[in-house]
Parts: C-alpha cells; structure tokens; sequence
C-alpha cells in the first residue's frame, strides 16, 4: 500500500503525536510538520488556526482558460 500525501490536524497536539506514532509503527512515514502547499491550495498556519487559500488554483485555472 503506498499514501503520497496525508494531512493530520487537530485541536490537541497531544493526540496528534500519539496518532502520528501509531502510524509509524505501521507504516514507513515521514513527518515534514510544515504545510505551505497541497493539491495545488495554499496552507498557512499560525498557533491558533489553519488558513487554506484557493487562489493559486484559482488563478492555475484561469491561465489554463486563456482568461
């Protein structure tokens, strides 16, 4: 079984570092931590939250339209 990309978050760190190392045990992993880019959607995080933006994609589009 082969997973490219997956994307854990969360409101407690605590269970996200339990998941993430449950998961390692299982399956051969690494954890990069910092997201800026994914599936073409812009990731920024600060301490209190998680902001995805489309306008990368957005604007992906409109040059493949010729717009």
């Amino acid at each position: 079984c082969y997973v490219d990309d997956v994307i854990l978050t969360g409101n407690s760190s605590q269970l996200i570092s339990l998941v993430i190392t449950e998961l390692t045990t299982k399956f051969e992993m690494n954890d990069f931590v910092t997201i800026h880019y994914f599936l073409s959607l812009k990731i920024s995080n600060t301490p209190e939250r998680l902001f995805v933006s489309q306008s990368n994609y957005v604007n992906e589009l409109i040059d493949i339209v010729d717009l």
